[in-house]
Order: structure tokens, then C-alpha cells, then sequence
């Protein structure tokens, strides 16, 4: 290995040369920025038990409002289960745009006052063309995730920011896991009307307590570490070093969560004696990998702000990749639980690593629009894997689209580390942000 190679590699591991908003700037005391994590997590939490309350019972909905065609059911389904994500990656990164210029608090309480009114909404609806334009305002209006992490990146010093969105996103699957439990029961119990209700009540808690307890510092601080102005447009964003692969990387972790989603229950039910219990055990396994990833968040985020989100993130996405593949050949579910531990694993790592980027790549003031194209990206992701998945089951078999999933995240994680080497060496040192 060449001695230039060989400074690149250390340089991409101790990840030490200087950024924007550096580790040295904090916009706020320490007492208030950690209160408003605190504050950010638990409304997260809130919101994502929210929508988790109703959301995966969509179908079992739709057919109480008159769809009793099985054809026509599938079809249903599948547009309000989408309608979110593709507006989503329409309006996330114009909400990024006004996030950076009238403040990330006020777009974390719109998202949340606006899906209180949306859920509540929803079970009051008397036909399905009525829960599908909901299911439209749902992703033009809400992204509580998106928000709350510009938020706490903009707030937290660059030397904890992965720590900090490792944390936020412990609190994204602990809802995940919480909600259609919860859901389910009163769902079973109250009907669908009072759970709609309870699930926006969720949302509105978690938006007073943002409003009352979380504070931001000054909205427009565009100063940089040398006096020049850094707050930037959409495109200088986009245009900016790197960013396009954390982009590419973000849409790649998506899809390959989503893809797998309308065939790993038929998957699962072909290594089952007992079909009976299917469905209670595709949402272990489900819940495994989340519970997996939130135990893995935080401790990943600690060790990515020591030695650098980028190897987090590389080393993530190509762990997941390879965990992915032998899910298509495992011999029975025990193999495929530990499989899902491992996925889990790897997932842990890449979320932590995004927020670790953003905040080392870009000035505060730009944090609403980097998180806003990389949610758009998330979303073009969700809104595209599911239809991918049904195709390729369909033309090559329930296995493939493991193999084919697993074999695209290593592709990408390598070329994402390449990509990055290869900066390395033309510029001399570490890119900003690395």
C-alpha cells in the first residue's frame, strides 16, 4: 500500500479534519441542548406510536368501508399505504426550506398539530376515496422524523451529533414496536374510530410538550466559523461534496427495508408447519430487527463520533447487505431470527451515521433542507420497494428479492467507500464531512 493510501485510510478512520459548525461551536448550553433531545425523543416517541396506533391495519379498514372485492382490496391497500411516501418526496424538501428559515421547532409542532388533526380526521371518513386524500395530506403535512432530527442536529455540538440521532432514532422504532400493539387491542376493542382518535391524541401530546419545553436558539444563524455566510439553496446542497452519496446511501437503506414487505409474511408461512401462527411470527421478526437496531443506535452513535460516521456508515450498509442474502436459503425460522439480529446490527449503524454527516457537513442553518432531500430520498424509496418486491416474487420467486436486495446494499456500500478513498486522495485530506 502506498504511504499517501495508507495516510487516507487512517485519515478516514480518525476523521479529524475541520467542519462547518464545528465540534467547538455549540449553539446552546449544555443544560438546554440536552433538554431538548430529552424533550425531542419522547415527542418522537409520541408520534410514532401515533401513527403506528392505526396505520397497519389499513386493510382490515378498508374493507369495513365497503371493499369486499379481493382484487380491489390489494389495489386499496396498496395507494393509501403509498400515498404518503410520494408526497412526501415532493413537499419534504420545501418544508427543509422553510425549516432553515423560520426555525426547526416550528416545523416539528406543524408536523405533529397536523397529524393530530389528520388521524383524527381519519376515523371519521365514510369512504375509501375519502381515507386515500387523508393519506395525501398525511405526507404533504406531517414528517415528525425528518423534523425533529433537523432539529436536535441543529442544536447538538458536531462531537455528540451522532450519538444524538442514534438516540432519536431508538425512539422511532421503540413507537414502531409500541403502536400496533397497542393499537391492535383497542382497535379490537373500541373500533376504529376511537383508535384513529387516541392515535392523534398521541401527536398533540407530543406536540405541546415541543412547544412548552424545547428551545432552539437563535433561528438564522448563518455565521461561519470565518465570518463568511454558509446558509445555502436546495441546489447548493444537493451540489455539495458527498452529499449525493449519503443521499444515495439513505434511498438504498429505504428501499431494502420496504422491498421485502408484501412477500416476507407468504416467505415466512413456507417455513411454518403451523400456519396458524404466521402472523405472530413475521411480527417477531419484524420486532426483533427493531428492537435490534434501537439497542444498537446508541452505542453506535457514541463510537461514529469518536472515529467517524463515514466508516459507520459504509460498514453498516454492507453488513445489512450480507445478512440479507442467506435470509432466501435459511432451513427454518430459528435461522432466520438470528439472521434478522444481524440485520438489525448493521441498521443500527447507518442511522446514526447520517445525522453524524449532516451536522459535520453543512452550517445549521442548512440542516432543514439536508434533512428534508434525504427524507425525500427516504420516501421515493418506500413509495418504489414495495411495488419491486411484488415483481420480482412474482417473475423470479419469493427467494430472489432477498439475494438481489442483499447483493444491491453491498454493491452500494463499497462504491460509497470507494467514492469516498477517492476524494481522500485527489483533495489530500478528508473531506468535510467524513
Amino acid at each position: 500500500m502506498k504511504a499517501g493510501d495508507s495516510r487516507a485510510w487512517r485519515n478516514a478512520i480518525a476523521d479529524t479534519a475541520p467542519e462547518i459548525g464545528s465540534a467547538d461551536e455549540e449553539v446552546l448550553d449544555s443544560r438546554t441542548w440536552k433538554r431538548t433531545l430529552t424533550v425531542s425523543w419522547i415527542a418522537q416517541f409520541a408520534s410514532i406510536t401515533g401513527f403506528s396506533f392505526a396505520i397497519p391495519f389499513l386493510p382490515d379498514y378498508l374493507e369495513q368501508l365497503g371493499i369486499n372485492n379481493k382484487e380491489q382490496l390489494y389495489i386499496w391497500s396498496g395507494l393509501v399505504t403509498a400515498a404518503p411516501s410520494w408526497m412526501m418526496f415532493i413537499f419534504a424538501p420545501l418544508w427543509g426550506l422553510v425549516a432553515d428559515r423560520v426555525g426547526r421547532k416550528a416545523m416539528v409542532m406543524r408536523s405533529m398539530y397536523g397529524g393530530f388533526i389528520l388521524l383524527a380526521l381519519m376515523g371519521t371518513v365514510s369512504s375509501p376515496a375519502m381515507l386515500l386524500v387523508l393519506r395525501l395530506f398525511q405526507g404533504a403535512l406531517t414528517g415528525t422524523v425528518t423534523a425533529s432530527n433537523a432539529l436536535v442536529s441543529s442544536v447538538t455540538p458536531a462531537k455528540r451529533a451522532s450519538f444524538s440521532i442514534g438516540l432519536m432514532q431508538t425512539a422511532v422504532f421503540a413507537g414502531a414496536m409500541v403502536g400496533p400493539l397497542v393499537g391492535g387491542v383497542m382497535a379490537d376493542g373500541l373500533g376504529y374510530g376511537w383508535t384513529f382518535l387516541v392515535a392523534g391524541i398521541f401527536l398533540l401530546a407530543g406536540g405541546i410538550l415541543v412547544t412548552i419545553y424545547v428551545d432552539e436558539g437563535p433561528v438564522n444563524s448563518e455565521e461561519g466559523a470565518e465570518g463568511d455566510k454558509v446558509q445555502k439553496g436546495l441546489l447548493e446542497v444537493i451540489r455539495s461534496p458527498g452529499f449525493m452519496l449519503i443521499v444515495t446511501v439513505m434511498f438504498v437503506s429505504t428501499f431494502s427495508r420496504a422491498v421485502l414487505g408484501p412477500i416476507f409474511l407468504p416467505f415466512v408461512k413456507t417455513l411454518l408447519e403451523d400456519k396458524s401462527i404466521v402472523k405472530t411470527v413475521t411480527g417477531s421478526l419484524f420486532a426483533t430487527t427493531a428492537a435490534v437496531t434501537a439497542a444498537v443506535a446508541v452505542p453506535a452513535g457514541r463510537l461514529a463520533d469518536r472515529y467517524g460516521p463515514k466508516v459507520f456508515l459504509v460498514i453498516g450498509t454492507i453488513m445489512a447487505g450480507l445478512f440479507c442474502i442467506p435470509q432466501a436459503f435459511v432451513p427454518g425460522i430459528g435461522s432466520l431470527y438470528a439472521l434478522r439480529v444481524a440485520i438489525g446490527i448493521g441498521m443500527g449503524m447507518v442511522g446514526p451515521a447520517f445525522g453524524g454527516l449532516i451536522n459535520r457537513t453543512f452550517h445549521r442553518s442548512s440542516h432543514g433542507k439536508a434533512f428534508g432531500l434525504i427524507q425525500s430520498a427516504s420516501s421515493l424509496g418506500m413509495g418504489l420497494a414495495p411495488v419491486t418486491g411484488g415483481l420480482l416474487a412474482a417473475g423470479l420467486g419469493l427467494e430472489m428479492p432477498f439475494v438481489i436486495t442483499g447483493c444491491f446494499q453491498v454493491f452500494v456500500g463499497f462504491a460509497v467507500w470507494a467514492a469516498f478513498s477517492m476524494s481522500e486522495r485527489r483533495n489530500g485530506a478528508v473531506p468535510t464531512g467524513a
